[in-house]
């Protein structure tokens, strides 16, 4: 019982994180996330799925958080660390 909750707290927990980094990485292919915005998007998304905020107001112009993400940058896939265990 043990082993099972500590795999559902690891998943669980893990889902809204590794679900934006997708989205906001396949919005941003699509093309529905302009440049201007990354982000905004980023911060949206966050408040959205984790319920967090950054401490102060962020612009693309003096920050890009989700590029401190090595996932972001490199263009690789987030989601697929969920099935990493099973």
């Amino acid at each position: 019982m043990n082993y099972l909750m500590s795999i559902l707290l690891d998943k669980v927990t893990f889902l809204p994180f590794g679900y934006l980094m997708d989205l906001y990485r396949w919005e941003i292919f699509e093309g529905t996330t302009e440049p201007e915005d990354y982000q905004k998007r980023w911060d949206e998304l966050r408040r959205e799925y984790q319920g967090i905020m950054p401490p102060n107001e962020r612009t693309f112009e003096k920050a890009f958080d989700a590029a401190g993400k090595y996932h972001i940058p490199n263009n690789t896939p987030y989601i697929r660390y969920f099935d990493a265990v099973f």
